[in-house]
């Protein structure tokens, strides 16, 4: 090919110059003077991408192969391929799996089959194990479709990944996982052994019981999707992966199988099993202590309600106290008082009336606040005064109890109103005398 080309490209530029020669129209001079250079410089372009494509291909660290599409023949492989050089027309399954016919899909799952059936690219893994059982190859094949002109799959390009340490790295970690699934199988709490990427190696029975998925059912699934909020620990999962000291300690609930919630307490460190890494969760039901908290918040919130309903009660039976009290304290003065003022009138005076008058008094003023409030403002002939006008007493009524006349009484009323701040007031001087009585809680 690049003989060819480059044989094209000598006789391309000699031809200008014999047609210089010559004696030809000045069309024809016009065509090839402008066709030639674009001609070579579309030629050149070709070879340059088909060059820079080969170089690429062969570049490349993965095995690259280009297989026709109908017959199965490599057409192109480059040197990661390890392959050497192919006779023309070996077909794929010759090379690699020592057949003489095409691979069947229910013996080995073939790609260049399934990019021919579907026309869209396709993942497919291929394992290959020796006489021993063993794992010798592990290789995950990425194919895709190359169309022809009718849009019909005429090559479909594989390209080869090795993930056979990756394979044989995660076998021996589920080995170890295994050796040790003994000690922890007998534990009273849910222990999970799982990859960085979430998978489950290996889990005891205790978080089966807790789950309540079987044990075969658990190591398909990836650990982050038995949380109930798997978005809240995806810090805490990159903390685990990137921190090899890190240590987390927290709460969680998880899904069970039937679709109920498990409160649980988590335990999720790193630990190095022969050489690899994994994540030990340990799980621990906290479901009882939770519903117990539970139970305690909606006691405490019920104490609460009934210590402000008794709150409001003692306060109901204040009020109520003391309103007891001034209605005793009023109905004394409005009852009891003014009958001793009458017996006093009609008998005289009288040592026992005078100590009943006391003694009642002291009933009375213990239940309000009574005219010793304004006392220290009035004289004590005021004082009595007061006393008589607060029992329900008239100026004429008084006059005649004390021996004086109904205007010294008068006289008396206009200066208490004075010293009690009545004075231009329209306010009767018995009305507040008697309110005189209210509790101070009210005032």
């Amino acid at each position: 090919m690049p003989s060819g080309s480059s044989k094209t490209r000598s006789v391309a530029a000699r031809q200008p110059k014999k047609q210089n020669r010559r004696e030809i129209p000045a069309m024809s001079k016009t065509k090839i003077r402008r066709g030639t250079p674009s001609l070579l410089k579309c030629e050149r372009h070709v070879i340059q991408q088909v060059e820079f494509s080969k170089l690429v291909v062969e570049s490349l660290a993965f095995p690259y192969l280009l297989i026709d599409a109908n017959d199965y023949t490599i057409q192109r492989a480059n040197q990661a391929a390890g392959l050497g050089d192919l006779p023309k027309d070996t077909p794929c399954y010759k090379v690699f799996h020592n057949r003489e016919q095409p691979c069947q899909p229910s013996e080995i799952a073939c790609p260049v089959q399934e990019v021919r059936k579907t026309g869209s690219p396709c993942v497919m893994e291929h394992l290959h194990y020796n006489e021993q059982g063993d794992l010798v190859e592990y290789g995950e094949i990425h194919a895709h479709p190359v169309f022809d002109t009718h849009g019909k799959v005429a090559q479909v390009i594989t390209c080869t990944i090795d993930r056979t340490e990756q394979k044989k790295a995660e076998q021996k970690l589920r080995a170890s996982a295994v050796q040790s699934c003994g000690l922890f199988q007998t534990l009273p709490i849910g222990i999970i052994l799982v990859t960085f990427e979430g998978e489950i190696l290996q889990c005891n029975a205790a978080l089966s019981r807790l789950t309540g998925y079987p044990l075969s059912q658990l190591v398909t699934k990836n650990a982050l999707d038995l949380l109930e909020s798997p978005r809240e620990y995806e810090k805490v999962w990159e903390q685990v992966k990137t921190r090899e000291d890190y240590i987390h300690d927290g709460e969680a609930a998880l899904i069970r199988k039937n679709g109920s919630v498990l409160h649980a307490r988590f335990t999720i460190s790193r630990i190095a099993l022969d050489g690899s890494t994994a994540v030990l969760v340990s799980v621990i039901d906290i479901s009882r202590r939770k519903q117990a908290e539970a139970e305690l918040e909606e006691s405490v919130r019920a104490l609460e309600q009934k210590n402000a309903a008794l709150s409001i009660l003692a306060e109901q039976i204040e009020i109520e106290k003391h309103l007891l009290k001034d209605e005793i304290s009023a109905n004394v003065r409005e009852l009891v008082f003014p009958l001793l003022e009458k017996v006093r009138l009609n008998q005289g005076s009288n040592k026992y009336l005078d100590l009943l008058e006391h003694r009642i008094r002291l009933i009375a003023d213990s239940y309000g606040i009574a005219i010793d409030q304004i006392r220290g403002k009035l004289s004590p002939r005021e004082t009595e005064i007061c006393a008589r006008i607060q029992s329900g007493l008239t100026s004429k009524e008084i006059a005649q109890l004390l021996g004086v006349s109904y205007q010294t009484v008068e006289k008396h009323r206009r200066n208490i109103r004075k010293k009690i701040g009545l004075s231009g007031k329209k306010m009767n001087l018995a009305s507040y005398l008697q309110n005189k009585s209210i509790p101070k809680q009210n005032h």
